[in-house]
């Protein structure tokens, strides 16, 4: 049965699922978590630890810690299509892209919280933290942790639970017999991130998150 909290106590690993950056896959794989709505947890690493787990204070230094995270133009879209599929379009704040971050809502949005909120236990970042742009990549994360913990995956994934998932499988760079993952989009058809923005709203989220662009190497 999942745990509320994403930990295998059986092969000590811990996974700390930050909105709107392929938790849902990591969940369904690693975790065996039918993915869909409510389906996931969005702890952040200290509350795991100091709420959640306690015990896990006692046990830490066993445990590998890992998380993902996505180029936040990129996650705040998303976060964006996710707002408006909740709460619909009606307010002034949801009604555009550019209200929606203009407006400053998409810092409340599953897409806005900054990453260190989920990934710094102490004021310390964990030690494991992986682009989820690398995912279809010769150098798969998920392929590496799925050898280093015995965690069988499949040889191909073409689909997973479109109806709560949903969206196009975007364009594969894999090139050998590596695992092929999908990348999810909303379940509204949405255009690449860059086409959404204006430099005016591209400056307001580097703004925000400059030091996370920074620090993870990410463009827009």
């Amino acid at each position: 049965m999942p745990t509320p909290t994403n930990v295998d106590r059986n092969k000590k690993y811990l996974y700390v699922h930050v909105p709107k950056c392929a938790g849902k896959l990591v969940e369904l794989y690693f975790f065996n978590k039918n993915p869909g709505t409510g389906s996931s947890n969005h702890y952040t690493i200290q509350q795991i630890i100091d709420e959640k787990e306690p015990w896990l204070k006692e046990e830490i230094e066993d445990y590998y810690i890992f998380s993902t995270v996505r180029n936040p133009w990129d996650r705040v879209v998303s976060g964006y299509f996710a707002e408006r599929k909740r709460n619909g379009s009606g307010s002034k704040e949801l009604s555009s892209f550019k209200n929606f971050v203009n407006s400053g809502y998409f810092m409340k949005s599953s897409g806005g919280k900054l990453y260190e909120t989920y990934l710094k236990y102490n004021g310390t970042w964990i030690d494991n933290i992986f682009r989820i742009e690398d995912i279809n990549t010769e150098n798969c994360p998920l392929q590496m942790l799925g050898d280093k913990f015995n965690v069988e995956l499949p040889e191909y994934l073409d689909v997973i639970n479109q109806a709560n998932l949903g969206g196009p499988q975007r364009e594969s760079k894999v090139t050998d017999d590596r695992i092929k993952f999908p990348m999810f989009e909303s379940v509204e058809k949405r255009k690449p991130y860059e086409e959404y923005y204006v430099e005016e709203t591209r400056e307001k989220v580097y703004n925000v998150f400059v030091q996370e662009i920074e620090f993870f190497d990410y463009k827009f």
